[in-house]
């Protein structure tokens, strides 16, 4: 399942540029979470942790797992939920 993105303006302006798998970040990065693709469930639960629609992500370690700074929150993911995390890096938004 993938979700639309947030609607706020930061979201609409990155929509121009490509989303791309947070798993093909690398650590330093930031990036803006556009989408799920991942069952309902597994979005609900990373939402409930801080990872909504139109934050801002930090990678702080990639791979398995991957480390993502949220707000003040760090949160270990797998590499699969990674996969499913669609994000707009922000090095790409004008």
């Amino acid at each position: 399942m993938i979700r639309a993105a947030a609607k706020n303006s930061e979201v609409r302006e990155s929509t121009a540029a490509v989303p791309v798998l947070l798993s093909e970040l690398r650590p330093g990065d930031t990036a803006i979470l556009h989408g799920f693709h991942l069952d309902r469930r597994e979005a609900a639960l990373l939402e409930a942790i801080g990872l909504t629609l139109g934050c801002e992500l930090r990678v702080c370690k990639a791979g398995e797992p991957a480390i993502v700074q949220a707000r003040s929150t760090r949160v270990a993911l797998a590499a699969a939920v990674a996969r499913g995390l669609h994000v707009v890096p922000r090095a790409l938004i004008a």
